[in-house]
């Protein structure tokens, strides 16, 4: 099932939230852009999903378990990056910590990949509709890729819930309030 697809899919079952999931920390702008992109192209007549992002394993404790136990409202969709940009080995605790050795000595990319797949499997199996997209490395070529990829099934995505993905009513509602008000006289201006 492609992503236009799958997002109106789960919409119709009940699911409102979508999260745009990442264990790449390189990727936090790119959610941030995802989230305007969808949330200014179907977020319109009462329709669309409402988009969110989370950074994990950092945001795994906060609101995994929400994800996990919380309101059946919530899906995800999971980028995993296949090739780590770089290895950094976590260090020997000598002792200080029985419950780190288990970590110690291991390649950070190892460990976030077994987070990965943990979090996958527990959200999958508990109900939470899991979409992986995978993307082989961070270069500017599997980016613009990824790019690509998300503004056609945001248009697709758009059509199929019949709003247009190319206007904002609702963001130039808020603009003319603003200019409305900077044109009124306030205080401190002549």
């Amino acid at each position: 099932m492609d992503s236009p697809t799958f997002r109106i899919a789960v919409l119709s079952r009940g699911f409102q939230i979508e999260i745009l999931a990442h264990f790449e920390p390189l990727l936090e702008r790119f959610a941030g852009w995802w989230i305007q992109l969808f949330a200014e192209s179907e977020g319109k007549q009462r329709k669309g999903l409402f988009p969110t992002a989370c950074s994990y394993t950092e945001d795994l404790h906060a609101l995994g378990q929400y994800i996990q136990e919380g309101q059946n409202i919530v899906f995800e969709t999971c980028i995993w990056v296949e090739s780590s940009p770089g290895s950094v080995m976590v260090p020997k605790n000598a002792g200080t910590r029985r419950d780190s050795d288990i970590v110690d000595g291991k390649d950070f990319a190892y460990l976030n990949q077994i987070a990965y797949e943990a979090t996958v499997e527990a959200h999958a199996t508990g109900g939470v509709p899991v979409m992986v997209l995978n993307v082989a490395a961070l270069t500017p070529y599997y980016l613009g890729q990824l790019f690509y990829f998300f503004e056609y099934a945001c248009y697709i995505s758009a059509r199929l819930l019949g709003v247009d993905s190319f206007d904002q009513p609702g963001v130039e509602a808020y603009k003319r309030n603003i200019l409305a008000r900077l044109t009124r006289s306030s205080p401190g201006t002549g």
